[in-house]
């Protein structure tokens, strides 16, 4: 097993970027001040999906102790954690699921299938389990601060947010390892690349949407309570189809009761039977899919073939339309600089507008917003409309990168008689 456990942790290593961190011998002041920056950003992600977590679950736990069904509370959230685990988890694996020729080196080792697939496995578990922890952490807060409940209360809830993120992740791997093995556009880095950003985006979107339609209501107590009154059908049928949720939300309501005990250790030998049955289930299928991942065709073109493709790509045109066209495809070689870059231009307005619907009424409202409206009315709309295109504009971070895009080329690119004005 020391293979494994080595296996595990450079999973984890790799998919984290934990070695500039790790390694302290070789730190340099430069990578001390990079370090600490990463941490920085890390500290204030944290900060934000705390504040999130928080939020969601005082609006969940407030709609439904007004309808004196505060119990419902870690049902609602369990089934909150395994949606996200789910969505979060589906996107983590297919973006890590073959790592920059790692695999191609992994799999000529005498190392078994299951050993690849779990080791992977534990490396998204890692990050799951710990946005299920946080989760059930601030909801178990926020009711042991209102209700002060029994002790073992918190042992079953730190032991189902450990459970629970391993069903979805398991289920990830279902969908994935056949989709990878059939799909064969989908086995190229790129291609992996743009299909989960895209994801990410519109999950992101989405959620964003139902968070600001729920914090619309945080004021309204009554609005808030019908909607949890609403969708408490919904999640109860889904507490009896799905048992994880349905076995942590039992224990959790009557923490001391024999029946709790039983409850947690069905949920434990359900949620680890489950992982442990399709990773040696999939195992081969996943080992089988790495081969030959993100390999490029090479077609041997015959000489009138040839002739055509130089005659479609060697073109004389204007030196300025040359270079927009090179910095055009130099700012969308990566999809990442696509998804970052230039479309932030689409984003941005897009994330306004669900805030704006989802929060429309509050918004229309208030005394500012109407003076905005009826401005707006007025001949100053075209400068309203200039002024946030230019916001928007300076926003994309498209010129951020110039200098950074072209920094492996300047050398060539001032060998060239070109005028540095262009």
């Amino acid at each position: 097993m020391k293979s494994f456990a080595s296996l595990v942790k450079l999973y984890i290593k790799s998919f984290y970027n934990l070695s500039p961190f790790l390694d302290l011998k070789k730190l340099k002041p430069a990578q001390v001040l990079k370090n600490l920056g990463i941490a920085l950003v890390a500290l204030l992600v944290l900060v934000n999906f705390g504040f999130l977590f928080v939020s969601v679950n005082l609006a969940m736990y407030w709609g439904l102790a007004m309808l004196g069904l505060q119990n419902l509370l870690f049902l609602v959230s369990s089934l909150t954690i395994t949606v996200f685990v789910f969505v979060i988890g589906f996107i983590t694996a297919l973006s890590t699921y073959y790592i920059n020729g790692m695999e191609n080196h992994l799999l000529v080792l005498p190392l078994a299938p299951w050993k690849l697939l779990a080791a992977k496995f534990i490396a998204v578990y890692s990050s799951m389990a710990a946005v299920s922890m946080a989760f059930m952490i601030t909801s178990m807060a926020i009711f042991g601060f209102y209700e002060g409940p029994k002790p073992l209360f918190y042992l079953w809830g730190f032991m189902g947010a450990l459970l629970l993120p391993m069903p979805p992740l398991a289920l990830s791997y279902l969908f994935l390892v056949p989709m990878m093995s059939v799909a064969g556009f989908l086995r190229n880095r790129r291609a992996v690349m743009l299909f989960t950003g895209v994801l990410g985006l519109l999950c992101a979107i989405g959620f964003n949407m139902y968070f600001q339609s729920l914090m619309s209501k945080m004021a309204d107590t009554e609005a808030l309570s019908v909607m949890m009154q609403n969708s408490l059908p919904l999640s109860i049928a889904a507490a009896g189809a799905y048992f994880p949720a349905g076995l942590l939300w039992k224990a959790m309501t009557v923490p001391e009761q024999p029946a709790a005990f039983i409850q947690s250790a069905a949920n434990l030998l359900l949620c680890l039977g489950t992982s442990i049955v399709s990773i040696f289930a999939l195992a081969g299928a996943y080992t089988r899919s790495l081969l030959g991942f993100n390999e490029e065709s090479v077609k041997r073109l015959s000489a009138s073939e040839l002739k055509g493709f130089l005659g479609k790509k060697l073109k004389r045109k204007p030196v300025i339309l040359a270079l927009v066209d090179r910095e055009i495809k130099n700012l969308n070689r990566e999809p990442v600089y696509l998804l970052n870059g230039p479309f932030v231009i689409i984003l941005l307005p897009l994330i306004m507008l669900i805030v704006f619907l989802a929060q429309k009424e509050a918004f229309l409202a208030d005394p500012d917003s109407a003076k905005i409206i009826e401005l707006a009315g007025s001949g100053f709309a075209m400068v309203i409309a200039a002024a946030a295109g230019a916001f928007l504009g300076s926003g994309s971070s498209i010129a951020a990168t110039a200098l950074s895009r072209d920094a492996k080329d300047l050398a060539s690119i001032k060998s060239l008689p070109l005028d540095m004005g262009l």
